[in-house]
């Protein structure tokens, strides 16, 4: 979870003034969301994920969702927030992503 923080707490404040650190933020976003979008076609070829799942929207809104969790629990000091959102991520892959 550290690393997922990392990410948005860097492109976060790699606005238009830090090109480099903006870029390397993005190339680590990047490789999260390759790594998404190489689990869904394995799940796919497997029968194990539906085969309408659009990767991209699914990690757009895995990564959204965890990096708005783990920013509302630094901010409100209460993890509640990351539990909160994997047993609703966990809930939605079991029941709408998976066969």
């Amino acid at each position: 979870m550290l690393a997922v923080a990392l990410y948005s707490n860097t492109a976060v404040e790699a606005d238009d003034a830090h090109p480099v650190l903006r870029e390397r933020a993005r190339e680590a976003m990047d490789s999260w969301r390759t790594t998404i979008h190489r689990i869904v076609k394995k799940g796919i070829e497997r029968q194990e994920i539906r085969p309408e799942v659009e990767a991209d929207t699914l990690a757009t809104l895995l990564i959204a969702t965890l990096e708005g969790a783990i920013m509302m629990s630094k901010l409100y000091g209460d993890n509640v927030h990351i539990h909160r959102a994997v047993d609703y991520l966990t809930n939605y892959v079991n029941t709408t992503v998976g066969v």
